[in-house]
């Protein structure tokens, strides 16, 4: 599940932090003194770090603002374990980065919720920043290859976001969804012409472990979802099937602007084709209210 740094100069309470942490399925480093718990999240890499504001020597504020301005360690999030309840003291460690605190005597339910919270988010954004390095490099392939499939794929990024928020869908299918939108298109330029660009950017893609979700977006980004080929069954079961749903909704939206310029027509035209069954509707009035919305904001800004 995770691996937790517990820092506390209280051999006994570090013990009992650790056997409550272990049945709960996470992996305990234990530290007792600042310059220890700096070392060990340097080398150990923890996923969360529970540290003691009172150690001796060094104490909890040093060795955070010590461990926030390391490189290396300052996406690791820090919960405070503290008596203190002066705000003084709560300001100084949010200052020295601190993520948030915990008073002790610990309560422990408080304390597994707050764990799996960071951790969860922490895995969030590691992924994210991985997924954005391979995005940079092939975006910047796209836009060296074809100015306006580089212009396309922005602009389904933008409106799948935009959706996507709408529709309250959490940071991990919001950063598949981003993915998919950027890449979909990457077979146009990278693929062998005797194919089809849905199967020439799954061949790419293939290698990277990331392809059991990613290309189920760039093989059916096209793909009405009443069509026998809409591969609703292994969407669910990649747990992609709300992005899926999204990003052939804009595609179909995108194509719809082609012929009917007028962008309110154009989703007007792609509500009717949902009435039908083509699309997903609920899809379809957040794209529609989205379009709404743009044309009032951008009546404003002319009118300023």
């Amino acid at each position: 599940m995770g691996k937790v740094l517990v820092v506390d100069d209280n051999i006994q309470n570090c013990e009992l932090i650790e056997d409550i942490l272990t049945t709960w399925g996470y992996r305990v480093v234990k530290a007792y003194q600042g310059v220890d718990a700096i070392q060990s999240a340097e080398t150990q890499l923890p996923d969360i770090i529970l540290l003691d504001v009172m150690l001796p020597g060094m104490n909890g504020f040093e060795v955070c603002h010590e461990l926030k301005r390391n490189e290396t360690t300052q996406n690791i999030p820090i919960i405070m374990l503290t008596v203190l309840n002066d705000l003084e003291d709560r300001l100084r460690g949010l200052k020295v980065g601190a993520d948030t605190f915990l008073s002790k005597p610990i309560n422990y339910n408080e304390l597994k919720y707050l764990i799996s919270t960071f951790i969860n988010r922490k895995m969030t954004i590691d992924s994210m920043e991985n997924y954005k390095q391979l995005v940079d490099v092939f975006l910047t392939m796209i836009q060296n290859f074809d100015a306006l499939l580089y212009t396309r794929a922005c602009t389904t990024h933008k409106y799948c976001d935009r959706v996507a928020g709408l529709l309250f869908l959490d940071e991990q299918q919001r950063t598949r969804l981003s993915v998919g939108a950027f890449l979909q298109d990457i077979g146009y330029i990278a693929g062998p012409p005797a194919i089809d660009h849905q199967t020439a950017g799954a061949q790419i893609f293939r290698p990277l472990k990331m392809s059991k979700w990613l290309n189920i977006l760039v093989q059916h980004h096209h793909e009405q979802a009443d069509s026998p080929h809409f591969p609703r069954e292994l969407a669910l079961e990649r747990n992609v099937l709300p992005e899926l749903e999204i990003l052939t909704t804009v595609n179909r939206f995108i194509d719809l602007c082609v012929v009917q310029p007028d962008r309110e027509m154009a989703a007007d035209l792609l509500q009717e084709e949902a009435q039908q069954g083509y699309w997903n509707t609920v899809v379809v009035e957040a794209l529609h209210q989205f379009i709404k919305d743009e044309k009032i904001m951008e009546k404003l800004a002319i009118a300023n």
